[in-house]
């Protein structure tokens, strides 16, 4: 996967993102949307993700399709209830990315 993010070197076989695919395409459209993907829009990023990247879905791996990204990257209409990082600004260009605590079902927090 390193060799995907710092060289665009395409693996064998598309990577398996093992939880909900809003996860994935949410920590990707945070980092755009903070200037820490540069040099491409977000359609392009959607394409990329597509190409390489599959989510698991009831247990089965499924692809990423267009209209599913366009609806969390590229627009406001589905909010990924569960996020996996947070992209936090710190003072002006200057980020921290922060994981996201997990939440346990049937506990308080």
């Amino acid at each position: 996967m390193l060799s995907l993010l710092t060289d665009n070197i395409s693996p064998r076989q598309k990577l398996l993102f093992n939880s909900n695919g809003n996860q994935l395409a949410d920590a990707f459209k945070q980092l755009i949307e903070a200037n820490l993907i540069v040099s491409c829009s977000k359609a392009e990023l959607e394409s990329w993700i597509i190409t390489h990247f599959q989510y698991v879905s009831n247990a089965r791996a499924k692809p990423f399709t267009t209209g599913y990204l366009n609806g969390i990257i590229s627009s406001d209409t589905k909010i990924c209830k569960s996020p996996i990082l947070d992209v936090i600004s710190s003072s002006p260009g200057s980020f921290s990315l922060a994981a996201v605590a997990r939440s346990k079902k049937g506990r308080d927090n």
